[in-house]
């Protein structure tokens, strides 16, 4: 049986305020916030009933499952702002650790040799951090959920077998069919340049890319 839960979204862009919308439609109560909420009412306004807006202080403590969807410069202060209200909550990383240098590249912000759910785990200790969302940009989200016939593949990884599978659950109601990549140490191709990166992959095309 599928569970009801109460999702604060942390950043609600393209990406937060698309998932939002799809969570809401399945019957999730949905807090969408950012550092200016009142600007997220029309958004709210026409999704419906079971959404409403608030700080990223108040999402932190509505969600039972909290989605951290901020552009990736902007994690420390959004961690910084919410203190403690993440401790022992299923977190959704769906940042990826880009940033632009002075000349309008694109490079990976956080050392090499970790992934980018590691990372985010050693900030977030005390949470049940679970990294999806990162592997296809809005776009694809937008335009490929919920398709007619094979389901487009989410990634999904964590340490933890019971956050995962509640995660599992919203990537269905998203509109995706979601894969079990493993532990937070598995989810090196959910980061940037993997070889699925930004790809939208059916399940034999994506096994096929990871194998």
């Amino acid at each position: 049986m599928k569970k009801t839960f109460n999702i604060g979204i942390i950043g609600s862009g393209s990406i937060g305020g698309l998932l939002g919308k799809f969570w809401a439609n399945a019957g999730h109560n949905i807090l969408l916030s950012s550092r200016n909420p009142e600007k997220l009412k029309p958004l709210a306004n026409e999704i419906g009933n079971n959404v409403k807006v608030g700080s990223v202080q108040e999402a932190a403590e509505f969600g039972d499952i909290i989605l951290m969807a901020v552009n990736y410069k902007s994690v420390d202060e959004a961690l910084q702002s919410i203190g403690n209200r993440l401790d022992n909550k299923i977190v959704i990383d769906a940042t990826n650790p880009l940033g632009y240098d002075n000349e309008g590249k694109l490079y990976r912000m956080i050392p090499e040799g970790i992934t980018a759910g590691e990372f985010m785990a050693k900030k977030l200790p005390k949470t049940k951090l679970i990294k999806s969302f990162t592997t296809l940009w809005s776009e694809y989200l937008r335009k490929e959920a919920f398709r007619a016939d094979e389901l487009l593949i989410m990634p999904v990884s964590g340490d933890n077998a019971d956050a995962k599978d509640s995660v599992s659950q919203l990537i269905e109601d998203a509109g995706f069919s979601p894969y079990d990549l493993g532990k937070l140490k598995d989810s090196r191709p959910q980061d940037p340049g993997s070889n699925i990166w930004n790809k939208p992959l059916t399940l034999i095309d994506f096994e096929k890319q990871i194998n």
